[in-house]
């Protein structure tokens, strides 16, 4: 049954005529007193057909119509041994969050618990996004999606990149690229596990922890929905479909991914012009 390896998101409008998803990063659990406090972010993440990682700012935006706009949630972590009053306020009441026992609630500020990622294996690189050049630092986090089949799928943190300002700027936002293969013979770039390399689907009550990983994905933006695939006998195209276009493969003439490129004809320019 294919459809239990299948996974449907909800998608919003995000600026710029963009679709986005929602996402949860959870930070390093920090000691708040005498309690562990893990901060968690929620972000809004474009939905990218062009790029192959999963990015988010490094810095806050504080202006809330961004694409990247995110609230804070606060864990309570502390062992049970420790907790002997399950309604508290942090730090007697300083903090505007509440936590009662290991349930999540919103607050409004997230500069009360430090926000840190976890480091990776990986060293900083110098990118390009359009024309700005600028820097993602490669870290760590046990990334949660809004479905509990998307698991990971070889370990519990994935890999994902902190844009500095100037790439913040550029790419709009945090960016969930959905370019899943990488060309292992390019020397262009310094590569990184792309997100769909690490990401994959599990069915719910499964009797074993059998997951694969994802082979195609659907974007329905009149009806937002992100439809996800973990099937390589099954394809999310009808088969009576007949507006489909081949894509082709760049990588042997030095593309660093897959990119989804297709052959153009012809293309017409200014009413008229000939391309």
């Amino acid at each position: 049954d294919s459809s239990k390896w299948k996974v449907t998101l909800p998608l919003e409008r995000c600026t710029g005529g963009t679709n986005c998803i929602r996402i949860t990063v959870p930070g390093q659990p920090k000691q708040i007193g005498k309690r562990i406090i893990r901060p968690k972010r929620v972000y809004k993440v474009i939905v990218d057909t062009g790029s192959s990682y999963l990015v988010i700012p490094q810095y806050k935006n504080e202006d809330s119509t961004s694409s990247f706009y995110f609230n804070t949630i606060l864990e309570d972590v502390t062992p049970q041994t420790e907790n002997k009053n399950p309604l508290t306020t942090l730090l007697d009441g300083n903090y505007l969050g509440y936590i009662f026992n290991n349930i999540l609630i919103s607050v409004p500020r997230d500069e009360d618990v430090p926000f840190e990622l976890d480091k990776s294996m990986y060293s900083p690189t110098e990118d390009i996004y359009g024309s700005q050049l600028g820097f993602i630092e490669w870290k760590e986090s046990s990334v949660i999606l809004r479905d509990d089949r998307l698991v990971p799928l070889y370990h519990p943190a994935v890999v994902l990149g902190l844009l500095d300002e100037a790439l913040t700027k550029e790419s709009g936002g945090a960016l969930l690229g959905l370019v899943k293969n990488s060309n292992t013979l390019s020397e262009k770039v310094s590569l990184r596990p792309t997100f769909f390399q690490q990401i994959g689907i599990r069915p719910l009550f499964a009797q074993t922890d059998e997951r694969r990983d994802i082979t195609s994905f659907q974007i329905d933006s009149p009806n937002k929905q992100l439809t996800l695939l973990a099937s390589k006998d099954t394809s999310l195209i009808p088969e009576d479909a007949n507006n489909i276009i081949d894509l082709i493969n760049l990588q042997p003439l030095g593309d660093f991914i897959e990119h989804y490129a297709f052959v153009v004809d012809e293309l017409v320019l200014n009413h008229g012009e000939h391309v």
